[in-house]
């Protein structure tokens, strides 16, 4: 598996939590439940389904207990009693037997199932994939989803934690009650319940950031052919160049973006380029050894990430009427669009853009005149890591 700093700190978060789940340290606590977030394809359900893999594996106390939502349309209390009932049968009638499957009204459902996992000394970790998908279902199914995983992601029993995945393009804004009014038909199931701040914490995973980590796992898979092609047009994500002709990869992560427009996504995007430094790195002689492609041995470069004070002056010499409610809200959406990486080194917060296909889309002769680079050197440009959110 790919792990890069986001990954890494979100497994070691996670382990952290589920020892402390397991040894009843988080009773009378919340805010520890997470919201992962990332755009198609960057490995999310793998992320999900290797935490699974290994709290089974390493963590006899916790059940991890998986759902995913591109089909299902199971209530997150009926896979977890399914789940007892196949890990720990003896559980089945005492649950019949106390009604839990049966309660009609959802709070009283969720307390009974938590106060049944309290008194038998057990504990589950809920995985819940494809989430955004919930909202897309008609009301009558998607709504009671939701309010039954809000009243779990607020429980401070100790009993549980939850991890809630899906598409960072539109989940955080729906399951923050975040969602613009036009958006709101798209999405019968979507009531306004807010899972911040006591519930969810938001994080993110960001595709592969450099060419060179690229092409390791492409080729790992088979793919050999026009690797830095295949490097920008997937936006990183190796779950896209599964089509053998490059011109038929489906998305890119830039599709969205326009080109550089007056508003506040471009100003920010445009300030963190020229606020950033290209370093100039060499390229390790093992590096080059081992290379199939010759194209990755032109160039190897980071960016330094900018931090939030600089942009923020930055931002301000451009417009002296800049908002800052409007900069947090656009910085937020432009992560879930997979455009900025924002982190923090102790308690500054640092910005920096996504990878070397951004900066190639961004015309970066417009800034970066005298640099001129071309599209296989911003392809092989080395960004921010070892960074921890």
């Amino acid at each position: 598996m790919y792990l890069d700093w986001s990954r890494k700190s979100f497994f070691e978060r996670q382990e952290n939590l589920i020892k402390s789940l397991s040894e009843g340290k988080l009773v009378g606590k919340n805010r520890f439940r997470e919201l992962l977030l990332g755009l198609k394809a960057v490995g999310k359900s793998k992320i999900l389904k290797t935490l699974e893999a290994y709290v089974e594996n390493y963590f006899q106390s916790v059940l991890p207990i998986y759902v995913t939502y591109d089909a299902s349309e199971t209530l997150p209390s009926k896979r977890i009693f399914d789940r007892l009932s196949e890990k720990h049968p003896s559980t089945a009638d005492e649950i019949s037997e106390l009604g839990l499957c049966s309660k009609v009204e959802l709070s009283d459902r969720v307390e009974s199932l938590e106060r049944f996992l309290q008194k038998k000394n057990l504990r589950i970790l809920l995985l819940v994939d494809e989430f955004n998908l919930v909202y897309k279902k008609k009301a009558d199914i998607g709504q009671p989803i939701v309010a039954e995983l809000s009243l779990f992601a607020s429980s401070d029993l100790g009993v549980n934690h939850c991890v809630v995945s899906g598409s960072s393009t539109v989940l955080r804004r729906l399951a923050f009650a975040k969602l613009a009014t036009h958006e709101m038909p798209d999405f019968p199931s979507y009531k306004g319940i807010d899972l911040n701040s006591t519930k969810l914490q938001p994080s993110w995973i960001f595709p592969v950031i450099t060419a060179m980590e690229f092409r390791e796992l492409v080729t790992k898979r088979g793919e050999k052919d026009q690797l830095l092609e295949r490097f920008l047009c997937s936006g990183g994500r190796p779950g896209l160049v599964d089509e053998t002709d490059v011109d038929n990869i489906a998305y890119s992560l830039t599709s969205k973006f326009h080109g550089l427009g007056e508003d506040l996504s471009s100003r920010i995007l445009l300030s963190i380029l020229e606020c950033s430094s290209i370093i100039y790195d060499d390229i390790s002689e093992s590096e080059i050894a081992d290379t199939a492609d010759s194209d990755f041995e032109d160039l190897c470069q980071r960016m330094s990430p900018v931090s939030e004070q600089l942009l923020r002056a930055k931002l301000k010499e451009l417009d002296t009427k800049f908002d800052e409610k409007d900069f947090v809200e656009c910085v937020y959406n432009l992560a879930d669009g997979g455009l900025i990486i924002f982190s923090m080194i102790g308690s500054t917060k640092y910005f920096s853009l996504s990878g070397g296909y951004l900066y190639f889309e961004l015309d970066i002769r417009r800034l970066h005149a005298s640099s001129e680079l071309t599209w296989k050197e911003a392809a092989a440009l080395k960004m921010p890591s070892g960074i921890v959110h």
